[in-house]
């Protein structure tokens, strides 16, 4: 009988150390971007994932055609009912600043112009969609070629879900971004998260060559939207995983941001998205409201 304890003892132990070392997905694996004591991580809420597509347009004020880019995007906005995400990246020589005047405004970013150098952006507006590389060395299209590119992606099963909390104060401008991956699928990628923010509804001044849209050539109360802001953890942003991630996996990303204050807090809203670092391929976009 006292060998019988005995051995029955080491079997409860051995299931105790077992339970203790074995962990199942899903579980959540908690990084923080920046100090995450002052952004605590809040709970997610279950929802159901759906693919979403990122289109970056590249435009500029100073760009007369840019308006009928600016329209064909917000009219497939429209089409892909919040499965299509837009962000105008004003970059290039139409988006350099005049010395005076009304074009002396500069939506010009760090971010935007690594981007315009980096895809080799070679006309306004152009758009990369997913930063699919359409042909060898070329990521971007003309307006024509952004409808048929979003239709052969945007009904695939999405590979990765995502989710976005953010939390603002109105009086220090502090925004927490909390930034939710999970992995629908085993992964054996490299992937990276990058973090923007744009702004909607920005009056300003813009060159047209089209009046059916709008005043030509100068357009004084034109509402630039989408405009990229600034990228919250750098152009290429930071490494969400190396290497193999079981399927349920989930990562929480948590970054603390001081909003600009000559951004409407109102009409800025933050982009996250995931890409294959080898090939900078997208493979999953969200976008929130900053409020």
């Amino acid at each position: 009988m006292k060998y019988l304890k005995i051995s029955l003892f080491l079997l409860i132990i051995g299931v105790i150390i077992y339970s203790c070392d074995k962990v199942d997905p899903p579980y959540i694996i908690e990084q923080g971007g920046d100090d995450t004591t002052a952004c605590p991580v809040p709970e997610f809420p279950d929802t159901f994932y759906v693919k979403k597509v990122l289109l970056e347009e590249f435009t500029g004020h100073k760009c007369p055609n840019c308006p009928e880019g600016s329209l064909v995007a917000n009219q497939l906005r429209e089409k892909y009912n919040g499965q299509l995400i837009l962000m105008s990246i004003h970059a290039g020589t139409f988006a350099d600043p005049s010395a005076s005047g009304p074009y002396s405004y500069d939506f010009r970013t760090i971010a935007g112009d690594i981007l315009n150098d980096e895809f080799q952006v070679w006309g306004y507006p152009t758009a990369m969609i997913n930063r699919i590389e359409i042909s060898q060395g070329n990521w971007v299209m003309l307006s024509t070629q952004w409808e048929p590119t979003i239709d052969g992606i945007i009904g695939d099963d999405p590979l990765l879900g995502m989710q976005i909390i953010n939390e603002f104060e109105l009086t220090t401008r502090k925004l927490c971004i909390h930034v939710k991956t999970k992995y629908l699928e085993d992964f054996n990628q490299d992937i990276m998260l990058s973090i923007y923010i744009i702004e909607d509804n920005i009056i300003n001044w813009q060159k047209n060559d089209n009046s059916d849209l709008g005043p030509v050539p100068d357009w004084e109360f034109y509402s630039h939207n989408h405009v990229l802001r600034d990228a919250v953890n750098t152009a290429w942003g930071d490494v969400l995983s190396n290497g193999f991630m079981p399927k349920d996996t989930s990562i929480i990303k948590t970054y603390e941001y001081y909003l600009n204050t000559e951004w409407n807090y109102e009409n800025c809203a933050i982009v996250a998205f995931t890409y294959n670092a080898d090939t900078k391929e997208i493979i999953q976009a969200e976008e929130n409201h900053v409020e």
